[in-house]
């Protein structure tokens, strides 16, 4: 923004909150909605899901590409859809994050750690692929390549999640009951069935056989 752009929104406090603030305001409109599309059977949970991460993931793939051929004479412009792009992404919460609560209530926590470790390895790389990529700040062709990347990346990751995602619960979410054994009752059995008369007869009688003798 600063070097191609000359829109420095750093230097600005009310630019740089503006983007959070307004995916602030848009999560809390889609939360109540999508409870209300799914409580009133207008849409299953995995429809929803993939409704509200589609609109997260592919609406931020075209302004991304548009982003990156605004002019400086555009720069107003570039703010609003950097804007735009950031705050709608909020509705990934409502599709991808909130699955794993659907996919396995019992292990949602574990599922949360895994794909959080993936992406913090993509936030490692990231700006390494960045600084290769763009050696001049300034040449708006680098940033194109940059942005094409990441739509890219968000447009295939959605479709994965179109095909495959789905909100039902998976068998391995219910753990198997232990057996539970019985130690005083074992002892019990195992002593009806030693043998009152073994010292005294060829055949042994055990206790419990000794109980059905009238």
């Amino acid at each position: 923004m600063k070097s191609v752009l000359g829109k420095d929104i750093k230097s600005n406090a009310l630019l740089s909150a503006l983007p959070y603030f307004t995916m602030l305001i848009l999560g809390l409109a889609c939360g109540p909605l999508s409870n209300f599309l799914e409580k009133g059977s207008h849409l299953s949970a995995t429809t929803s899901r993939k409704i509200f991460n589609s609109i997260g993931q592919w609406v931020p793939v075209l302004t991304l590409i548009w982003l990156g051929y605004i002019t400086r004479e555009q720069a107003d412009l570039a703010v609003f859809l950097l804007t735009f792009t950031v705050s709608i992404s909020t509705t990934m919460h409502l599709g991808w994050q909130v699955n794993h609560i659907d996919l396995a209530p019992n292990f949602a926590g574990t599922l949360v750690s895994l794909t959080n470790c993936a992406a913090n390895v993509c936030s490692i790389i990231a700006p390494l692929v960045v600084g290769f990529i763009v050696t001049d700040t300034s040449n708006p062709n680098q940033w194109r390549i940059i942005f094409f990347m990441v739509g890219g990346i968000n447009f295939f990751g959605n479709l994965m999640f179109v095909l495959f995602g789905t909100a039902k619960v998976q068998p391995w979410n219910n753990e198997r009951e232990p057996k539970v054994t019985d130690s005083k009752v074992d002892a019990e059995k195992a002593q009806e069935m030693e043998p009152l008369n073994e010292e005294t007869a060829d055949v042994p009688i055990t206790k419990a056989e000794s109980q059905m003798v009238v």
